[in-house]
């Protein structure tokens, strides 16, 4: 015999269904999240938009100024590091006369190499022992190395007055030393 019962009802697993309610109210919640944090930075691109249309011409002011601040601290930087790499050359010069009496009528030629470490220099209307005593105290400045002599070519036998020219050898060094005092 076969019992049936057309009473009984057949119990449903509903645990499917509540799985599918939770994913999909998850799914909810991170839709409404990305949803709301999409709509929230609009809004604040749009008021930095707006910020940036009122304020452009302060923004443009405060770049010039930047630019030209940056230029200035460039400037200054060339300008230190040329005070510090400066090469004395008037003093050398007002120096180098000084030990030449009459300098404004013997000296004929002076030139300055800053390259080759050179100072040449043309003397004429001299006498060999005011000759020698030039060279001995160019050779006494602490930025000269050596004088050499070139060759003299006599111009006044009655008086003995030559012409000399000269090549000072400078230590840049030490004459940057004396720069700096």
């Amino acid at each position: 015999m076969i019992n049936v019962n057309f009473f009984r009802k057949e119990a449903k697993n509903i645990l499917p269904l509540i799985l599918l309610v939770i994913f999909l109210l998850g799914a909810g919640a991170i839709a409404a999240q990305i949803y709301f944090s999409r709509a929230e930075h609009e809004a604040a691109l749009k008021h930095d938009h707006t910020w940036l249309d009122n304020n452009t011409e302060n923004l443009e002011l405060s770049r010039e100024m930047m630019q030209v601040d940056q230029w200035i601290s460039q400037a200054v930087d060339v300008q230190n590091t040329l005070r510090k790499d400066q090469f004395p050359m008037n003093r050398l010069t007002e120096n180098l006369a000084s030990l030449i009496p009459d300098e404004d009528e013997r000296v004929v030629s002076f030139q300055v190499s800053e390259t080759s470490e050179q100072v040449s220099m043309v003397l004429v209307k001299t006498r060999t022992d005011e000759a020698l005593a030039i060279i001995r105290d160019l050779e006494a400045q602490p930025y000269v190395d050596k004088v050499q002599f070139l060759n003299a070519e006599q111009q006044d036998q009655a008086t003995q007055e030559f012409s000399f020219q000269f090549i000072i050898e400078l230590n840049l060094q030490a004459l940057a030393e004396e720069g700096a005092e």
